[in-house]
């Protein structure tokens, strides 16, 4: 199983530890009809992953999922020869931690945790971004295994969808650490002002695939002003659909709109260029 990835933002992903739960609106909607059918908005690229990874063999990824293919709270350990993958690589990597489960779910175990630091802390040539919706937690799963602080090579960073869950931010803020980061990906709603003090590094994107939502350009823009306001570096990943993209208006009537932002934006889900710039800053 390969662990080299597509996301712009990082360079590998490592998923010791794999299964999550729905927590909130960046997880996608699922609207229940009375005939027991569902209708899905947005949704999980995790979620809508497994199935893929299951077909392949990974049988550790069997079971995570309920009758409707969505997430049900099971988390599975990754076989050995996962777990090893930053040891055994040499060359300095950024590594996403479980891309397909949230490193800081309720149902992590205290080993799972254990182990993962004890790999990060014999791999300083390395640095780790660990990517959670639940930063309630982060505070007690490092305490029950004795850290009191995140290592200088592991980048903490929280989802932020729209401004429902804005006050994850107030919490990462306040977890010791070297870099803190924000998510804001999918974007689904307005942020409004933000508070950046204590943030590192800020990336924003549009939602992808079939179910997707709209992402306005105008949140986008504010977003990414504030980060220049508060010298956060800025990473915009991409718009999600061609439809999101600010180059849409300029489509020719009657032309296939996917086709042509293909040729003016060939970045990413629906192009990535923001008034046209690509927004590739990371933290120093």
């Amino acid at each position: 199983m390969s662990s080299a990835t597509s996301i712009a933002w990082t360079q590998r992903t490592w998923n010791p530890v794999v299964g999550c739960s729905r927590c909130s609106e960046g997880c996608g909607i699922v609207i229940k009809h009375p005939d027991g059918s569902i209708t899905k908005e947005g949704g999980c690229y995790a979620e809508a992953g497994t199935p893929r990874q299951v077909a392949f063999g990974h049988e550790w990824y069997q079971g995570l999922l309920d009758e409707n293919g969505l997430f049900n709270g099971v988390m599975h350990e990754a076989p050995a020869h996962i777990w090893i993958e930053p040891l055994e690589r040499k060359k300095t990597t950024l590594w996403f931690v479980n891309s397909m489960s949230d490193a800081f779910h309720e149902h992590m175990l205290p080993a799972w945790h254990r182990r993962i630091f004890q790999i990060i802390a014999a791999c300083p040539q390395h640095t780790f971004q660990i990517l959670t919706k639940r930063p309630g937690n982060i505070r007690r799963h490092l305490e029950r295994i004795g850290l009191q602080r995140l290592p200088d090579n592991v980048w903490i960073g929280v989802s932020v969808e729209n401004a429902d869950v804005i006050k994850r931010i107030d919490i990462l803020r306040m977890v010791p650490a070297k870099i803190r980061f924000l998510s804001i990906e999918p974007l689904i709603g307005p942020l409004g002002k933000l508070n950046l003090e204590g943030i590192h590094w800020c990336i924003t994107g549009g939602e992808s695939g079939h179910h997707r939502r709209p992402c306005d350009p105008v949140w986008v823009r504010d977003i990414r002003e504030q980060c220049l306001v508060a010298r956060v570096a800025y990473f915009h990943k991409q718009w999600g659909g061609p439809e999101n993209n600010p180059l849409a208006i300029e489509c020719p009537p009657g032309k296939s709109l996917a086709r042509f932002i293909q040729r003016v934006d060939p970045h990413e889900h629906g192009g990535a260029l923001l008034d046209a710039k690509l927004w590739r800053e990371f933290p120093e």
